[in-house]
């Protein structure tokens, strides 16, 4: 949870490559801790082993425990979506933070700002990589306006229920142009529309506002405001989906400089970071096999984790997968400003570590 967001934390965050600096452990080895060493060779490891503090339980690492179902809405039903219900900003607690958002339902916050502080956080809903794809839908792509330090491309938005979102929201816009001197906007992302003979492209900008330049180079805008918050995540969303930036398909599973804790059925084992090569970890970059944002990816209770700090985890399964999850809001550079968002963020990477390995340490 958050009490505050500023550019001042950007080092718990990050831009969209989201390389970790430093992380630490949450829990230390207790006073009956004990030293155990891998079998004799090259591979030996030294390892502290200890038991969970008193009261300690496993975190929650999936929030989300059901399937998200997508409604199958009416043109009318989806006008409403559109239009009138718009992302609201969120509220806070008593306690000054604000709640999780309710990741089942597709629910991720997002912010902007064009100084150093986020102050509106608007609650979105339906974002979620839990969705049928088909190339049945084609009229439309999108793309955030992020900068990036790799080429992005547009994403097809091939999926039936965000399809029907924007054409019911392109054919209920009406466009005139707007004043010369109209410039207080940032662009958060572009939606493309190739349904006609020539492909129209929209600005969704933060005001609310689509624009869309005329073939005289004159800017039109649109008569409604429509929910920019969201739209920017549904382009961070396919743009995942579709791996569009060389940042959503790899990424660094950096480990702290000097000592690496694993949690493993009630214990610990603590060794040096530079032996984790003996357990086939490599320093290098990774390919994400998938990303699942707000998407339910734990099928066994059965796993060992690394406690990064900042409601972030490695999660390493038998099958020798592992879940990079982050469920902190995190933040990108965009032309114009700064985003910050939350949702239930897991990237899929295969054979960093080897389990088997792992669990040789507890025994």
């Amino acid at each position: 949870m958050l009490v505050c967001i500023s550019l001042s934390i950007f080092a718990c965050g990050n831009t969209s490559s989201e390389s970790l600096t430093d992380p630490t452990s949450d829990y230390s080895v207790d006073s009956t801790s004990e030293s155990k060493s891998a079998p004799d060779g090259e591979d030996k490891i030294k390892a502290v082993i200890g038991n969970e503090p008193d009261g300690y339980t496993v975190p929650e690492m999936d929030f989300v425990k059901k399937k998200f179902v997508q409604p199958a809405l009416t043109d009318e039903e989806m006008y409403a979506v559109v239009f009138e219900r718009l992302s609201e900003i969120a509220q806070r607690e008593k306690d000054g933070n604000y709640p999780n958002p309710n990741y089942e339902l597709g629910e991720t916050y997002f912010s902007f700002t064009t100084g150093t502080e986020f102050d509106d956080v608007y609650k979105c809903s339906g974002i979620s990589t839990d969705m049928d794809l088909s190339a049945e839908f084609s009229t439309y792509k999108i793309i955030a306006n992020e900068l990036s330090p790799s080429s992005t491309s547009t994403a097809p938005v091939n999926n039936a229920y965000w399809h029907k979102y924007f054409k019911v929201m392109l054919t209920n816009l009406d466009f005139q142009v707007s004043a010369s001197d109209e410039s207080d906007y940032t662009v958060f992302a572009y939606v493309y529309d190739n349904g006609s003979e020539n492909e129209t492209k929209y600005a969704i900008c933060s005001d609310g506002f689509v624009r869309t330049e005329q073939s005289d180079g004159t800017i039109s805008i649109s008569d409604k405001k429509v929910d920019a918050p969201k739209i920017y995540m549904v382009a961070t969303l396919f743009g995942i989906i579709h791996n569009t930036n060389y940042m959503y398909s790899h990424t660094s599973v950096s480990l702290p400089n000097e000592k690496v804790t694993f949690h493993y059925n009630g214990k610990t084992a603590t060794i040096d970071s530079a032996d984790a090569v003996k357990l086939g970890y490599n320093d290098q970059m990774y390919d994400i096999t998938k990303t699942f944002i707000n998407e339910t990816f734990m099928s066994s209770v059965d796993f060992i984790y690394i406690s990064l700090g900042n409601d972030k985890y490695y999660v390493i399964d038998s099958h020798n997968n592992l879940y990079y999850i982050w469920n902190n809001f995190y933040h990108t550079k965009i032309i114009g400003g700064y985003v910050s968002m939350q949702y239930q963020n897991v990237r899929l990477c295969k054979g960093v570590f080897d389990y088997s390995k792992i669990v040789e340490l507890f025994k």
